[in-house]
């Protein structure tokens, strides 16, 4: 009888300890998922879980889905060409997904089968985030987003068709945070895997404006009305990123360098594929910015 008694108080002590061990795991699993669920409904929030290292950076780009039938521009009724510029796109994503120095790239849409069309192309990539925003292909969204939801953070908005390669590691996020350093680097231009892409390079000499990634730190949660005025252009607009060097210059009062020779970035357009509706708006002094060796 003592010998029962025993073990069924032994018994019960292992039950009782088996359901405190479950019960606290089960816990922390169901914390765990909590707070996935909650990176997936804050990401445009910065009190989200999630914590950046301040040299982390954060990519924004847009590109449109030029294979959907409801996407309508002048001189693109060319399917071969068409997927050709896709490829262009997707490429230029590709690398930048795998550059070292980038933390993740938010790619901006409108157009609901772009995920899937992404996905069925490169696959689940794990730094890739897909935010589906108005006015996807507008200047305005993407600066919009980068000031609210990533002040203080390191930032670069790059056009679909741009990738960042070397130079990257030598951003330091305290100079420039000192210094209201705003980069405008020139795109360049080397074989690529489909074609050799000519005609951009950091020259002084050939200087022509080419810019079309921005490297900043946001310093301020809302635009002035301004400001958003001027930005509410296309990517693809003729001289649009000189609009951005003059409203980050002048209003912003940022120091806009363009250290190409330290930071590049190349442009891939082997399709060769050009809408004809771009603008080139005239109602704004175009910036400039020749090409430097400094940071």
């Amino acid at each position: 009888m003592v010998f029962r008694k025993k073990f069924r108080n032994t018994l019960l002590l292992l039950i009782v300890a088996f359901a405190v061990y479950v019960g606290k795991y089960a816990l922390t699993f169901n914390s765990l998922a909590l707070v996935d669920t909650e990176k997936l409904t804050t990401r445009f929030n910065t009190t989200a879980t999630t914590t950046f290292n301040k040299s982390h950076l954060i990519v924004f780009t847009s590109f449109p889905l030029m294979t959907d039938p409801k996407y309508k521009k002048s001189n693109l009724n060319k399917p071969l060409m068409i997927a050709d510029r896709m490829k262009d796109f997707t490429e230029s994503l590709n690398y930048t997904l795998q550059h070292q120095c980038v933390n993740e790239v938010h790619l901006f849409y409108d157009q609901d089968g772009m995920p899937k069309y992404i996905n069925s192309v490169l696959g689940k990539q794990p730094k890739l985030i897909f935010d589906k925003v108005p006015n996807a292909y507008s200047y305005l969204s993407l600066f919009d987003i980068a000031h609210k939801n990533y002040t203080d953070k390191l930032v670069m908005i790059t056009n679909g068709d741009i990738y960042p390669a070397d130079g990257f590691e030598k951003l330091d996020y305290d100079h420039m945070k000192a210094n209201r350093a705003f980069y405008v680097p020139s795109r360049r231009s080397r074989r690529e895997r489909r074609c050799l892409v000519t005609r951009y390079t950091c020259d002084p000499k050939t200087y022509i404006g080419s810019h079309d990634s921005y490297i900043f730190i946001p310093d301020r949660k809302e635009l002035p009305p301004k400001t958003k005025e001027y930005l509410t252009l296309k990517f693809d607009d003729a001289g649009i990123e000189n609009i951005v060097i003059t409203v980050y210059r002048e209003i912003l009062k940022y120091r806009v360098t363009n250290p190409c020779f330290i930071l590049h970035i190349y442009h891939i357009h082997c399709s060769g594929l050009r809408h004809n509706d771009r603008i080139r708006p005239k109602y704004v002094k175009v910036g400039l910015a020749r090409p430097t060796r400094e940071l």
